[in-house]
């Protein structure tokens, strides 16, 4: 619904939770096309192995607080 505007940023809380290992990869797929189509796309999540997957800037907040910045460890 929202992809219907052309959003120039899109916020995602936890889009793969509860999925199986096969939709996961579906859904990042798209959330990548989307990035790479012009979208900004903020994903938070705690799932490790999806956020390697992605190969993007990654964000870490522990408590509130930012921990760490970077590349996808």
């Amino acid at each position: 619904k929202a992809l219907m505007l052309n959003p120039k940023i899109l916020l995602l809380d936890e889009p793969t939770a509860g999925l199986s290992p096969k939709f996961r990869g579906e859904i990042f797929r798209v959330v990548r096309d989307i990035n790479a189509s012009g979208t900004t796309v903020v994903v938070a999540t705690h799932d490790r192995e999806l956020i390697k997957w992605a190969g993007r800037r990654v964000v870490v907040l522990e408590h509130g607080q930012l921990a760490d910045a970077g590349s996808p460890a």
